[in-house]
């Protein structure tokens, strides 16, 4: 709670769950970080703001989640993506983070 967190996740395929998609580049609104049940927030997908989500720099079946402490402040802190593309490359994705003990 309250410290930076670093995740690096794979992206399953949409056509088929067990594989993962290679290079994986987020576009604006495609991954958002909602805090306590509210409002979800667009995350950014360049390194140095806040909170965002990149393609891994050295991993291409990776992406790399950076949540900022400003935001593992709340008490359940939920990242989600889902492709902007038609017909969606991968498969949406949902991160929950709970910050305090059960």
């Amino acid at each position: 709670r309250a410290e930076d967190l670093v995740l690096h996740i794979p992206v399953p395929s949409a056509t088929n769950p067990t594989l993962f998609v290679s290079g994986v580049t987020p576009a604006t609104g495609e991954f958002k970080l909602t805090k306590d049940d509210g409002s979800a927030a667009n995350m950014a997908t360049s390194s140095g703001a806040s909170s965002y989500v990149i393609q891994h720099p050295a991993n291409p079946l990776l992406l790399k989640v950076f949540i900022s402490a400003s935001h593992m402040t709340a008490d359940n802190v939920t990242v989600t993506g889902q492709d902007a593309t038609s017909p969606a490359e991968w498969a949406n994705i949902c991160i929950h983070i709970p910050t305090t003990a059960a």
